[in-house]
C-alpha cells in the first residue's frame, strides 16, 4: 500500500512538512496557487532532502517530479523511504 499526503501551501511551513513526510517515505504531493512559490519550493525542498541524504540520514534517491495536465499547481516528491512499509 503506497502512503501519500497532500501539503497546502508551498510557503516555510509547506516545505518543512513536505520534507519530514517525504523524508518518511510518504509521496508527497505539494499544492500553491502561485506558481513562483512552487517553483522556489520545488528547488528548496529538493535541495534540502538532497543535503540529508549527503548526511546520511536518507538511504534512498529521491524524485520530484510535475504530475500531468491540469495539475499545474501541483508537484510530487518522495523518497522510498527508511521506514518499512511506507512508498
Amino acid at each position: 500500500m503506497s502512503t501519500q499526503v497532500a501539503v497546502i501551501g508551498a510557503g516555510l511551513i509547506g516545505r518543512g512538512w513536505a520534507i519530514v513526510f517525504a523524508r518518511a517515505g510518504v509521496t508527497v504531493r505539494l499544492h500553491d496557487v502561485d506558481e513562483q512559490q512552487l517553483t522556489l519550493a520545488k528547488g528548496l525542498v529538493m535541495a534540502s532532502l538532497f543535503d540529508l541524504q549527503d548526511a546520511g540520514l536518507i538511504d534512498q534517491p529521491v524524485s520530484w517530479t510535475t504530475p500531468g495536465a491540469g495539475a499545474s499547481r501541483d508537484i510530487v516528491g518522495s523518497t522510498a523511504g527508511r521506514t518499512p512499509g511506507l512508498a
